[in-house]
């Protein structure tokens, strides 16, 4: 048995300013969202992260300037949609999904 790395999954966001939307992804089990921001100002705040089963809030604390953060996904359940913030002060510039480490038997590479 090896173990296979993460794959990144790469959503279309462009420059998208934060307006409460809710972003559909591809559904599946994932290990991180990996984000983009700029904030103007300091900024705590949260996305909510829609799975099957429910959803959660995952907190963001931002200083100014452009971040790149990185939102754990906690459940074992597909992940459906990401729903970003309603805060004017930010702007999501690049979006990644990351699947998690599997094993695979040396057949499957």
């Amino acid at each position: 048995m090896e173990r296979v790395n993460h794959r990144e999954v790469p959503q279309p966001v462009g420059t998208m300013p934060c307006r409460g939307q809710l972003i559909d992804i591809p559904p599946g089990r994932y290990e991180w969202v990996r984000m983009t921001v700029t904030a103007t100002v300091d900024t705590e705040t949260e996305i909510w992260l829609y799975y099957r089963g429910g959803l959660d809030p995952e907190s963001l604390s931002l200083p100014p300037g452009t971040s790149r953060v990185r939102v754990g996904v906690a459940r074992q359940d597909d992940l459906l949609c990401i729903r970003l913030p309603q805060n004017g002060q930010l702007t999501v510039e690049e979006l990644t999904l990351v699947t998690p480490h599997r094993l695979a038997r040396e057949g499957d590479l």
